[in-house]
Parts: C-alpha cells; structure tokens; sequence
C-alpha cells in the first residue's frame, strides 16, 4: 500500500513539475517573442480571412508601417503565432502588445502609448 501511495504521489509530483516547466518555457517563448517585436506593428494572418483583410486596409489607410506573416505558408510564422498563444486570426503584436481579432482602438492604444513614451 505504502508503495503505491509513494508511487502515485510521484508521479504526479513528476507531471507538475513538467507541466510546469513546459509553460513557463512557453511564457518565456511568448514574452520573447513579443519583445523581439518591441518597436514593430506585426500581423499574423491568412490570405482569406476576411478580418485579415481589413487589418491590412485598417494599416494602408492609417499609413501603418507592418510587417506580415501568413501563418499557413510559413512553418516559421506559424510557430511564432502559436508562441503567442494564437487561437484565431488576426493576431497583431503591436510594439510589444499582443493584440487578438481586429480591433483597432487597441492597435491605435498600443501606438499612441508608445509615441508618448518617447
């Protein structure tokens, strides 16, 4: 009995500390990855997604300098939007602020944050 107490008692021991290692790895990853991207306006998209779209136009018509990754043609792409904990598109990392779905109050208080800043 003693045995399989010891037992179960480590392997979940074992199994949180993984589980903990492997998220605060990917909370790291994602701070990082953020970061990288401290003074850029980044959009994660798609060629179809209609809300990507408007992001796109929302950046032309604002004179918004980006820098895109299509997440389904780049395996590289791909990997930094699921860094950031992307679950839907479009993902904009705006000067270091993650920004999820087309919203552009948040993109222009991201923006407008960081120019006061300066």
């Amino acid at each position: 009995m003693k045995k399989l107490v010891l037992s179960t008692w480590f392997s979940i021991s074992f199994l949180l500390i993984i589980s903990a290692i492997y998220f605060a790895g990917f909370s790291d990853s994602s701070s990082k990855l953020s970061a990288m991207h401290k003074n850029d306006v980044v959009l994660y998209a798609t060629s179809w997604c209609p809300y990507c779209e408007k992001t796109r136009v929302f950046f032309r018509e604002n004179n918004i300098y980006y820098i895109e990754y299509d997440i389904e043609k780049s395996q590289q792409a791909r990997k930094q939007f699921e860094m950031l904990n992307g679950k839907g598109i479009p993902l904009v990392v705006a000067e270091g602020k993650i920004i999820r779905g087309f919203n552009t109050d948040a993109i222009l208080k991201a923006l407008e944050k960081n120019k006061n800043d300066s």
